[in-house]
């Protein structure tokens, strides 16, 4: 349908000033009630970021910290696994608390 009008409108000896406005005007002026439901979401979406987002920032942050001395824990245990021969005495250390060392 639309192809036609196209073709008519292509072919017309008085052809209009502003062919959009002349679309419009034939077809009517069509809402497609998907773009009330993409305003929605959108709308949605704005809110839960600013209420969100703050506190999902803060937990990534944490998380990365955990992370980071996690590995730094790990990096330590296994230098003190390497260090000592018999796997006993710097393990001990390392259990009681003296990470530092």
């Amino acid at each position: 349908m639309f192809f036609l009008v196209l073709l008519a409108l292509r072919n017309a000896e008085n052809k209009p000033a502003d062919p959009t406005v002349y679309l419009q005007e034939y077809f009517g002026k069509y809402r497609d009630p998907m773009w009330d439901e993409l305003d929605r979401l959108r709308e949605e979406n704005k809110k839960i970021g600013e209420e969100r987002l703050p506190a999902l920032q803060k937990k990534i942050k944490e998380l990365e910290a955990a992370a980071k001395k996690a590995k730094v824990d790990a990096r330590i245990k296994g230098l003190f696994l390497k260090l000592e021969k018999d796997k006993t005495v710097l393990s001990i250390f390392y259990r009681i608390g003296l990470r530092g060392v």
